[in-house]
């Protein structure tokens, strides 16, 4: 069942400053959609921007190849200009920006991180996978924001410097709302969907972002010309009853392998 963000709702409705997942369930049942769970991160602590400066790869007794890198953590570097983590993943170069939990910060699962030895070197917190952030099942690699646009909410990633937190660029300052669409009700599996649904259920105001791709010129259709309004206009494309015409927009260059939150 598809999981609500409240950052991603608001792209498609107004939604008022304190709004929380339960007030969302709450709202969403009034028009049969129903609750199947609240997920929450559970990640706290300083989850912070970092950049790689360094990456020296080892190659350990066992085959392993164990990467030594220096990582700029902006404020909370030490007093050498950066942290040294110890990272097993290899798809990340030097400059990449990357998402670092510092000492003391909890992850996914319960995992404390903790400045310790390992592999002849102090590993001064960690470099995260999606996984270790509870936001995939993905642990093939860590996250590089250059790799994984689809993870972050960029209009608040761009406010970001290194070192800061970024807790909210991925989502997990807040909580996720899991509903349950019944078959009849496909439309709700998208987020323009579900939003139309919380505006008939609170009046609050609809933001729909297909008036930007909506044609208003006149185009001949079978050496007829059809007059195509906004959608806000609340005149019908014709007087007669019925629909004698359907209009649809052609959208290309998708990849159907993109990955989504």
């Amino acid at each position: 069942m598809p999981n609500i963000n409240l950052s991603w709702l608001s792209l498609h409705a107004k939604l008022p400053n304190n709004l929380s997942a339960e007030q969302l369930a709450k709202d969403l049942v009034k028009v049969g959609i129903e609750e199947e769970t609240i997920h929450n991160s559970n990640v706290t602590g300083s989850l912070v921007l970092g950049k790689v400066l360094s990456k020296n790869g080892q190659k350990q007794t066992n085959g392993k190849l164990i990467n030594w890198c220096e990582v700029d953590v902006g404020k909370h570097n030490t007093n050498l200009g950066y942290r040294g983590i110890i990272c097993g993943a290899d798809n990340f170069i030097v400059e990449d920006l990357v998402v670092v939990a510092l000492p003391g910060a909890v992850l996914a699962g319960d995992f404390v991180i903790t400045a310790r030895k390992t592999y002849n070197h102090i590993s001064d917190g960690m470099i995260c996978s999606a996984k270790e952030l509870g936001l995939s099942d993905d642990s093939d690699g860590i996250i590089t924001v250059k790799d994984n646009k689809n993870l972050f909410d960029y209009k608040v990633l761009e406010t970001k410097q290194i070192g800061d937190d970024i807790k909210d660029a991925l989502g997990l300052n807040k909580d996720l709302l899991e509903v349950n669409i019944t078959p009849d009700r496909a439309y709700c599996l998208s987020y323009r969907g579900i939003a139309r649904e919380y505006c008939l259920s609170t009046d609050n105001e609809f933001i729909d972002r297909a008036k930007a791709f909506w044609p208003t010129n006149d185009y001949k259709i079978s050496d007829k010309t059809a007059n195509l309004f906004k959608l806000d206009d609340k005149q019908p494309i014709n007087k007669t009853m019925g629909c004698d015409r359907f209009v649809g927009l052609k959208i290309q260059n998708i990849n159907p392998k993109a990955k989504t939150p």
